[in-house]
């Protein structure tokens, strides 16, 4: 499995599963300290992406950084940017099975555009992320007179206010 069908289905566990299975006082621990929440879940998804290449490096460590700080990026942008980046993992996995199928049939088949395509979408979903956050940056820092950027990117124990 590659990075990018982890990060999907990463993203999808997240948003669909969450249910306070825990005892009380995991309960509390998770609902009133947002920074458990970010050990927690960084942890979860070391383990898949360990799971996932086979491998428990620091290359491993290092990429589940990587991408847990683009997570966070992302759950920090409005809906469209959300919903744009999970079309183009989506796509990417699309085309991630068309290469696998035709090299199943063909181990010497050019899959050198889809490879490249795959590239470009890996790109398109890291500035769309960026250009998501940095916007929602800013509209939060307008609306918001005790701005805090650590409160932006890991959040706080408070619910939002619809």
């Amino acid at each position: 499995m590659d990075i990018t069908a982890l990060l999907f289905l990463f993203y999808l566990n997240l948003t669909l599963s969450y249910h306070p299975i825990f005892n009380c006082s995991v309960q509390k621990l998770l609902k009133q300290n947002v920074y458990a929440n970010h050990v927690c879940t960084f942890f979860c998804l070391l383990y898949l992406v360990v799971f996932a290449n086979g491998t428990f490096t620091l290359n491993d460590v290092l990429q589940t950084l990587l991408i847990y700080v683009l997570f966070i990026m992302l759950t920090k942008t409005d809906l469209e940017y959300v919903g744009m980046v999970l079309l183009a993992l989506l796509i990417d996995q699309y085309i991630s099975s068309m290469i696998k199928s035709k090299v199943a049939v063909d181990p010497k088949a050019d899959v050198s555009k889809l490879t490249t395509i795959r590239t470009y979408i890996k790109y398109l979903v890291i500035v769309v992320i960026l250009v998501g956050f940095v916007s929602y940056y800013f509209k939060q820092k307008k609306d918001h007179k005790n701005f805090s950027f650590l409160t932006l990117f890991f959040g706080s124990s408070n619910p939002c206010k619809h």
